[in-house]
């Protein structure tokens, strides 16, 4: 196949160049009689996610760009990406010169045989959207698109929110992978990615026939993205999501050979220039979406599973023979290498910052198990006037009380300052004990059973959702009958040591 050259130039010059086309050469024909004539030019175009609203930009910037000479029809209903075969189906004929215009996933060309892009689902290197919209913006993206088939015309790569893990369970470690059926966006590099990882890949399912398989139980999770979970409502179904990402999304703006040759230089200027502002766009507009989507699911009680460095660098070491496997083939290489000199690239935690409403949900190394909470000692402060608002009154609620508890090996020990007689001490003494027992974690329940010498009555046994992030538990009562313990329990546990 014969690859469209693209000469890289600064984007200042770049922006100069294409504008002085458009002045010159845009629209404008001149007759005879000199009168000037504009030369309008409809195009097509395929949209796989219909509903992404940077795609739709994108018709607006030809149109704005090109002065009205260019203009973009919108097709949803041709192609669209809740069958994933769609994908494919276009960039196949962007080829063949039968679709115009494709702002389509940039995976679909791996999958259509162009082995470059293969690079963009290499697991754990671009893992972020901020990593993501670096490439895009770099010499690394217009060096992808040269390698397209001389067919096509290659003029950006649009980062979109990165692609997760949405499952049944929280997956923060390598064995978390084990048995897990997980539909795939249609692709054999992702899925030898998951198998890689110890996971069932599934392939062939339609977005509706994903909520099916997930009320079913015929597979327990997905590859997507906050954006797409909240589109097909996935959280009915499942609701722990991975914070790290496992490779990027991009959408490619690609026009047919033969729709580019009914342009004028200036009109291919126009549109060259409304890539570029998408591209820019995007550095905005994808953070803001991740954000608002990413507030959305955890206020619908979705768990983010924020793996520790350790574990992360497990998952990585386990997909290495399906990033191996794309050095095999040189120019495959050489990209990837170019783009792991890239800032921001590598495995990270967070695919993207996480809202405030999230951290209380987020869940870091969360796996059933006696006591998965991260040992130590943790810290809170209770003001009087906090008692006083639930109504707690009497010398034991008259001033500011702060409280410890201490995880280790499946017990605790509970303290607090300053201490009453039927209360946990601070320093403990045979006739007034701290106060003690077990605790028994379930995923993201947590089981508190009390025992003497805890001071009496010993309370029944407590159960909360937990959750732990950057150094702070988080607790939720479920079970607990006091109102002063679960006044305490919703408070942020610091750890202290």
């Amino acid at each position: 196949m014969t690859a469209t050259t693209i000469r890289l130039i600064g984007p200042v010059a770049l922006a100069t160049v294409l504008g002085t086309l458009v002045a010159c050469s845009g629209s404008e024909h001149v007759q005879k009689s000199g009168a000037t004539t504009h030369r309008t030019v409809t195009l097509t175009l395929a949209m796989p996610d219909g509903d992404d609203p940077l795609g739709h930009q994108f018709a607006e910037a030809v149109a704005r760009r090109s002065g009205g000479s260019v203009r973009l029809r919108p097709n949803p209903d041709d192609y669209a990406s809740t069958d994933p075969a769609n994908e494919v189906a276009l960039a196949k004929d962007l080829e063949r010169g039968r679709a115009d215009v494709g702002y389509l996933p940039a995976r679909a060309w791996a999958a259509a045989g162009v082995d470059t892009f293969r690079v963009l689902l290499a697991p754990f290197v671009v893992t972020t959207d901020a990593a993501a919209q670096t490439l895009a913006d770099s010499p690394v993206a217009g060096e992808l698109l040269a390698t397209l088939p001389g067919d096509v015309v290659g003029l950006g790569l649009v980062p979109a929110q990165a692609r997760r893990l949405l499952a049944s369970k929280p997956a923060v470690r390598l064995g978390d992978y084990a048995g897990l059926r997980l539909r795939i966006v249609d692709n054999p590099q992702t899925a030898a990615t998951f198998s890689a990882l110890g996971a069932t890949p599934v392939q062939g399912l339609t977005a509706q026939e994903v909520s099916s398989a997930l009320e079913r139980h015929e597979i327990d999770g997905a590859e997507t993205s906050p954006d797409a979970i909240l589109n097909n409502n996935y959280t009915s179904y499942v609701s722990d999501l991975s914070g790290y990402g496992l490779f990027p999304k991009y959408q490619s703006i690609v026009l047919s050979r033969r729709a580019w040759e009914r342009l004028s230089d200036g009109q291919r200027a126009a549109i060259r220039l409304a890539a570029q502002d998408i591209v820019a766009a995007a550095k905005t507009a994808v953070p803001e979406r991740a954000a608002d989507n990413l507030q959305q699911l955890c206020n619908a009680k979705v768990r983010i599973a924020v793996p520790t460095n350790a574990q992360l660098q497990g998952l990585v070491a386990a997909a290495q023979p399906a990033i191996d496997e794309l050095g095999s083939e040189p120019a495959s290489a050489d990209l990837l290498d170019k783009i792991r000199a890239l800032p921001g690239t590598g495995a990270r935690r967070l695919a993207a910052p996480l809202p405030t409403t999230c951290t209380s949900a987020a869940t870091l190394a969360s796996h059933r198990g006696p006591a998965t909470i991260p040992e130590g000692t943790y810290e809170v402060r209770v003001t009087a006037k906090e008692f006083a608002s639930i109504g707690a009154t009497g010398q034991d609620f008259s001033k500011d009380t702060t409280y410890w508890m201490q995880f280790k090996d499946g017990r605790f020990v509970a303290t607090q300052k300053p201490t009453w007689p039927d209360q946990c001490a601070f320093k403990p003494t045979k006739s007034h004990p701290a106060c003690v027992g077990t605790y028994q974690v379930d995923g993201d329940q947590l089981t508190f059973t009390w025992e003497p010498p805890t001071p009496p009555p010993v309370p029944a046994p407590e159960t909360i959702t937990w959750s732990y992030f950057n150094g702070a538990l988080h607790f939720k009562p479920i079970y607990v009958g006091d109102p002063v313990s679960r006044l305490i329990y919703e408070h942020t546990w610091r750890k202290v040591r």
